[in-house]
């Protein structure tokens, strides 16, 4: 998480959280900012849970196409 809160205090995470079902088919997403798919995939394997095996990741490139306001939405 740290890794994580340090790339948020950057401003190169947008959102980091995971899935609330307690099972196997649980999962975690970041969306994080990158100039390129080599920044990107560096930021993914320099995870310390992903480079110590604890996690798997999967890169998919995205684009925002429509962002709405957190007003009013729950934790």
């Amino acid at each position: 998480m740290a890794y994580l809160t340090d790339l948020a205090d950057r401003g190169d995470v947008f959102l980091a959280g995971r899935t609330q079902n307690n099972d196997s088919s649980s999962f975690g997403i970041v969306i994080f900012r990158a100039s390129s798919r080599i920044d990107a995939e560096e930021i993914m394997k320099n995870d310390p849970a992903v480079a110590g095996g604890l996690m798997r990741a999967e890169l998919y490139p995205y684009q925002i196409a429509i962002l709405g306001t957190s007003g009013g939405w729950a934790g």
